[in-house]
């Protein structure tokens, strides 16, 4: 089945391309993952979609990081993911463009606790087009609140990658089916055209 999509409706997201994710992200380089999300939000730029990049960070004590989760306590315990740091820093070969939004979470889900639903609101947006690290952590958490929400959800396979290949793997082929769609890069710039 061919992929269609309206770009006036749609928002791109790009979520957590930041330097202290993608160091524990070892697949990211030979997926050419960076590559490949730079081909797929050039080509939203060139329509009337909506661009929007996910950011992750906390305060420098932490205070606004969730208390009781493991994931952001390990963080904590690291000393990474403050706010204007170097590692808290979108990767450079992802650099958000003019008109490109930038929306920061203090969690992994980026509908908890922002302003994202109000912009996808105000921008009349229906679907969501999602590229990530990690898939099983911020690419998932956003297709199910998005899809709860009542969005479409599609999710760039080539566009996302995660600590391990097997725990993409098991999004893509056992949770996306009941949520939304899995296209490659290809298939969302074709269908840009």
């Amino acid at each position: 089945m061919t992929l269609m999509l309206d770009p006036r409706r749609c928002a791109f997201l790009a979520m957590d391309f930041q330097h202290d994710i993608l160091a524990v992200t070892p697949q990211y380089r030979e997926k050419h993952l960076l590559e490949t999300v730079t081909r797929v939000l050039d080509a939203a730029r060139h329509t009337s979609a909506t661009v929007v990049y996910i950011t992750v960070s906390f305060r420098d004590d932490y205070a606004d990081a969730p208390a009781h989760c493991p994931l952001f306590q390990a963080e904590k315990a690291r000393g990474v993911m403050k706010v204007g740091s170097p590692g808290a820093a979108i990767c450079e070969e992802l650099t958000p463009q003019t008109g490109d939004l930038v929306i920061n979470k203090h969690g992994v889900d980026p509908f908890n606790s922002t302003h994202l639903a109000n912009v996808l609101r105000a921008r009349d947006v229906e679907t969501l087009v999602l590229m990530g690290v990690w898939t099983n952590y911020v690419v998932e958490a956003t297709a199910r609140t998005g899809a709860d929400s009542g969005y479409r959800i599609v999710v760039v396979t080539d566009g996302c990658a995660s600590d391990t290949e097997d725990h993409h793997q098991f999004f893509v082929t056992q949770i996306l089916p009941m949520l939304g769609t899995a296209a490659t890069a290809s298939d969302v710039i074709a269908a840009l055209r």
